[in-house]
């Protein structure tokens, strides 16, 4: 997680991570300020601009702000700079334009269409490039489109040799499970249910999980053709997921 904070009048940057592991969820780490200080690219000199080297850097991370499906999770992308000045380098870079833009977030987050027909929304980032248009030669700025996957900020992942995933027992409440996931085309995922002690569940194992496989961000698993989990609802459980070239975003019982 990334955030921004002051000490002082000084803007300063500050993270922490989520430990996933044996940990409980959510388990984050104690928060350290995010230091971009010239030691550790080994120059002794402080921040100075035009300096031709790059071992001097910025962070900008103007757009920070809540994620809208989860206003808990702070979402930004910061920038990188480092002035170089005008060199033979940066003449050879193969846009103009490219040389002298400037990317600033501040426009917001929004859930949009996906433009592919029954595909899923999309995360759109709204960004204003060239910021003051002086910056460029054509006098003119312009407001453009990025997209991320909706939920899609990290993953269980597996190659094609593939893998698997086994929870903690766990009790759950609703009727159905609900996944988040990407395959390759020859990609797939099956998930079973066991009891606390492993033993899997009649009807629920593997083989019975209908086969899986596609870019959804809400399907709903089902065992042949059968969704529904009413009667495991409230007891304990364990998850089996086996993956193969797929990414596994997020799980959901509703």
């Amino acid at each position: 997680m990334t955030c921004r904070s002051f000490c002082g009048a000084i803007f300063f940057v500050v993270v922490a991570c989520l430990a996933i592991g044996n940990a409980p969820l959510p388990a984050w780490s104690e928060r350290e300020w995010l230091v971009y200080d010239p030691a550790r690219s080994g120059s002794p000199q402080r921040d100075e601009a035009g300096d031709p080297t790059g071992d001097h850097h910025q962070l900008y991370t103007s757009g920070v702000q809540p994620y809208p499906r989860s206003p808990g999770l702070l979402v930004g992308l910061p920038e990188r700079y480092s002035d170089r000045g005008w060199t033979r380098s940066t003449e050879r870079l193969p846009d103009r334009d490219v040389r002298r833009a400037r990317a600033w977030p501040a426009l917001g987050f929004a859930e949009t269409a996906s433009p592919f027909p029954g595909g899923p929304p999309e995360l759109s980032i709204y960004v204003q490039e060239g910021y003051g248009p002086q910056t460029f030669e054509s006098k003119r700025g312009a407001v453009r489109r990025h997209t991320l996957r909706l939920d899609g900020f990290a993953s269980v992942h597996a190659p094609l040799t593939g893998g698997s995933l086994v929870t903690k027992p766990f009790v759950f409440k609703g009727d159905t499970l609900a996944i988040n996931f990407s395959t390759s085309g020859g990609g797939r995922i099956r998930i079973a249910l066991t009891d606390a002690a492993d033993t899997p569940l009649e009807g629920r194992s593997l083989d019975d999980c209908d086969l899986v496989y596609g870019d959804e961000h809400d399907r709903v698993v089902s065992w042949g053709s059968e969704e529904s989990l009413a009667t495991l609802a409230g007891k304990p459980v364990r998850l089996v997921v086996e993956l193969k070239d797929t990414d596994l975003y997020a799980i959901r019982f509703e």
